[in-house]
């Protein structure tokens, strides 16, 4: 049997103290760590409730937002022509005026007035005919709107003048080839206008507005008989 000595005693006191503080100290960060687990946990917890009342609520706007375009597109859509009636031109001609005032980029227009039809309620398939025509000859980034019971408008992005004045040339030729045989008897005056970087959508509205009724458009006009 070995005999233990003074000092060997004293060494395992030693140790086992040690070790008795080791576990304590291992215990005790083991229940840290699984605080700061837990609390960490709670944090993405609280974290992904956060994403989903989010999500919910982009979700609610979109179909708010969906909502709204839909009941505007229902006040404004001329269903006959295809075009927006005033409230949707107004709305259209702000947005991209808006848009050319930021992209500093051209924005013209292309007016379209019908005089002298011989049946007035007529007016209705002959506005339907030419939006028919327009939507044939513009760009998909093109837009055509009603302004007027006997005026369409086309809006034209990104467009000088003289590019417009270009497709005029190429829009009246194709108004030549639809109305040569006409049932009623009609005018159809049109003016270029080019957005101006000083003008609101309504000033650049009224210039159109008096351009189209200015001797220049009168002396453009194409007339054609039933």
């Amino acid at each position: 049997m070995v005999e233990l000595t003074e000092t060997t005693i004293a060494v395992l006191v030693a140790t086992g103290a040690v070790l008795a503080l080791a576990i304590v100290a291992v215990r005790a960060l083991r229940a840290h760590t699984r605080r700061r687990f837990d609390a960490m946990l709670g944090r993405v917890d609280d974290h992904l409730s956060s994403i989903s009342d989010s999500l919910r609520d982009a979700l609610d706007r979109s179909d708010e937002v969906k909502a709204n375009t839909v009941r505007e597109h229902e006040l404004t859509w001329d269903g006959l022509t295809n075009a927006h009636q005033r409230h949707g031109y107004e709305a259209e001609l702000e947005r991209e005026v808006l848009r050319a005032r930021t992209s500093q980029r051209p924005l013209s227009l292309i007016v379209l007035d019908v005089h002298d039809l011989a049946a007035p309620h007529e007016i209705e398939q002959v506005a339907a005919d030419l939006a028919a025509l327009l939507a044939r000859v513009t760009r998909t980034s093109d837009k055509v709107v009603r302004s007027r019971d006997d005026e369409l408008v086309v809006l034209l992005p990104e467009t000088s003048a003289e590019a417009a004045w270009r497709f005029h040339g190429r829009l009246r030729i194709e108004l030549a080839k639809s109305f040569e045989n006409p049932a009623e008897r009609l005018t159809v005056l049109t003016d270029v206008v080019e957005w101006r970087p000083d003008e609101t959508s309504k000033s650049f509205d009224a210039r159109a507005r008096r351009a189209v009724g200015h001797e220049g458009a009168a002396s453009r006009a194409q007339r054609f008989s039933g």
